[in-house]
């Protein structure tokens, strides 16, 4: 069967444009579908999308943990430096009482 030519048709509004391909030119498998293909797709996206919030999830997790780590050991430092400041305080008052 030939393949016809696609010529262009006049629009009503007065441009060119190409028509449609008939559905008897077609290849037979591009019409024939399954009941469940047109589902396939969408049930692997969504597969996939939960799959990545979890990945997303446990990322933010993780740098959660890491963020509370990092503020426990500031807090220690800080605490740490504080008592220091003290003890050179209490040294520097007591030098300043002998003299």
């Amino acid at each position: 069967m030939a393949v016809p030519e696609r010529l262009p048709i006049q629009c009503p509004a007065g441009g060119a444009r190409t028509p449609p391909m008939l559905s008897s030119v077609r290849a037979p498998h591009a019409t024939k579908r399954s009941a469940t293909s047109g589902s396939f797709g969408p049930s692997l996206l969504t597969g996939f999308l939960l799959i990545s919030g979890n990945r997303q999830a446990a990322h933010a997790d993780a740098r959660a943990e890491l963020d509370y780590e990092v503020n426990v050991r500031s807090y220690r430092t800080l605490r740490d430096v504080e008592v220091l400041l003290d003890e050179l305080n209490a040294r520097i008052d007591a030098l300043a009482r002998v003299r």
